[in-house]
């Protein structure tokens, strides 16, 4: 049986990255992101859906074709942002990667897991259609049911 999707809640992403001029991204802020809810950093929003058909049966990803990057998951104890709709996620470390290092990274499809990561952590995103981001955690609590982070998006123009 197919599921149906409702948007429950879309939130717009506010704040700033520390290090990066306005004039240089396409979007930049932070939000808290609730599990189980995806986000779009070319558009600066976070949408969480609920399944609607009342079957009992989630589906193990939201639905494609949203323009979502990833989602903030959830299996059992651990936490992961999971790449979506085509994006791609590659792990740093403490230190802001930027345009440079993001657009030079390792790739991958993999989910990243974040409860055991430190404050501070950047993870660079590419979506589909390449355009190069980072993100950052500003709070990990493995205990909690959301997600800080700040964000960077780089413009088109910045990205060649």
């Amino acid at each position: 049986m197919l599921s149906r999707f409702k948007i429950l809640a879309s939130v717009v992403l506010t704040g700033s990255l520390p290090g990066y001029a306005l004039d240089d991204a396409h979007k930049q802020g932070s939000i808290e992101i609730p599990e189980f809810c995806s986000v779009n950093l070319d558009q600066g929003k976070a949408s969480c859906l609920v399944t609607l058909d009342g079957d009992g049966t989630d589906p193990p990803v939201h639905p494609r074709g949203m323009g979502f990057d990833f989602w903030y998951q959830a299996d059992g104890k651990a936490k992961y942002v999971a790449p979506q709709n085509g994006a791609v996620l590659a792990l740093g470390d403490l230190n802001d990667a930027g345009f440079t290092g993001c657009s030079v990274a390792n790739f991958s499809k993999r989910r990243v897991r974040v409860d055991l990561l430190s404050v501070g952590t950047h993870i660079c995103v590419r979506n589909k259609a390449g355009r190069i981001a980072e993100i950052q955690l500003e709070r990990v609590d493995p205990k909690s049911h959301r997600l800080p982070i700040a964000y960077v998006t780089w413009t088109e123009s910045h990205s060649r």
